[in-house]
């Protein structure tokens, strides 16, 4: 059975309404005259629908910054920001411009894995160096040279 849910408060209200305009809780929240905290309770309790009239704010908001890069899009034309525009490319027409690409997790852990490789050769290149007697030192630091640039060559990614 569904519980009825009561209506927002004044206080609610003027969150949500500062919340649409400024897109920032801690700001939204000191227009509202209350602290961040109770918008996380507020978001967590159940005896309002705060949870969905936020979620509706958020997006109300997300959608006047769209409008935002558009009009400036189109105000100072392609070439002013085309940063702004291959984004906005991506967001709207992935599959023709392509997805809007972000490392994933996997991706993560190659490159921790990578760098910790790299990190443990370098370390036995200081090693072998160290052992390295000095009037030897000129050509035996060209070997090493040489084995540094094949290191950073496989640390590399290859393209596809």
């Amino acid at each position: 059975m569904e519980t009825k849910k009561e209506k927002l408060n004044d206080k609610q209200k003027a969150f949500l309404k500062a919340y649409v305009k400024l897109g920032v809780i801690s700001k939204s929240a000191k227009e509202a005259g209350i602290n961040r905290n109770t918008v996380r309770r507020w978001v967590k309790s159940s005896t309002t629908n705060f949870a969905d009239k936020y979620e509706e704010a958020k997006r109300d908001f997300t959608e006047r910054l769209e409008l935002n890069a558009f009009g400036r899009v189109f105000e100072q034309g392609a070439n002013a920001n085309p940063a702004l525009l291959i984004h906005l490319l991506k967001a709207h027409l992935p599959e023709k411009y392509g997805p809007i690409s972000t490392a994933t997790e996997e991706s993560k852990d190659m490159i921790r894995e990578l760098k910790a490789t790299a990190s443990k050769q370098r370390k036995e290149i200081d090693r072998i160096r160290d052992r390295i007697p000095a009037e030897d030192y000129d050509g035996a630091d060209r070997l090493v040279q040489q084995a540094e640039k094949i290191i950073s060559n496989k640390a590399r990614p290859k393209d596809s």
